[in-house]
């Protein structure tokens, strides 16, 4: 939420100088603890459908976290400033797995909430992906031909399940701390932490 305080030196109250530091000191620390993450698979955030009479920007916000009841999953989604296709979403580090998933799945989610209205508002690239997927409501997770044919092997080869630890290689994709590499490869969705305070 923005709010705008009155001007320090207008007040008079040493109890309410006290409590514009709290606030300012809050704010700090929010904007130190903030995440980010980036997509260029959205044309438009806020083109309204005649029919639903809503927007891509209001799907977006309106998507609840299953892990912090009563809370949205996104602080805020916008266009990168002075870009015509990027797309920054904003999220705190409690929901950043939901957030994460939500950014990579939005066209399955999407049209799983609100019809194929939403698809003219993504890129062709992203439509094309999303075209043998679909959202599982019961298990929050989107799934593809590849995932069934994975379960498939998996029910297949009973007789081959052995107790192996698998050591999944970290992503080279993801920078901790800066600026991904995303900006110069195919991918879409890029993520960003803040240098925070150790």
């Amino acid at each position: 939420k923005m709010r705008l305080m009155p001007e320090f030196s207008s007040l008079l109250n040493l109890e309410t100088h006290e409590k514009i530091k709290y606030l300012v000191n809050r704010q700090e620390a929010f904007c130190k603890i903030i995440l980010t993450a980036r997509s260029w698979e959205i044309k438009s955030l806020d083109r309204e459908d005649p029919t639903t009479r809503t927007t891509i920007r209001k799907c977006i916000m309106g998507i609840k976290s299953d892990k912090l009841p009563n809370w949205q999953v996104f602080h805020n989604v916008d266009f990168v400033y002075n870009s015509q296709d990027t797309i920054q979403f904003s999220f705190i580090p409690q929901v950043e797995e939901e957030a994460m998933m939500y950014i990579s799945a939005l066209v399955p989610y999407l049209k799983h909430c609100y019809g194929d209205w939403i698809l003219k508002h993504f890129t062709s690239a992203a439509v094309e992906r999303a075209k043998n997927t679909r959202w599982d409501e019961t298990k929050k997770q989107v799934w593809s031909e590849n995932d069934e044919q994975v379960n498939k092997m998996i029910d297949e080869d009973k007789e081959f399940h052995f107790q192996v630890q698998v050591q999944v290689a970290p992503d080279s994709n993801l920078q901790m701390g800066g600026v991904s590499s995303f900006e110069q490869d195919s991918d879409s969705v890029s993520r960003f932490h803040p240098k925070r305070d150790s």
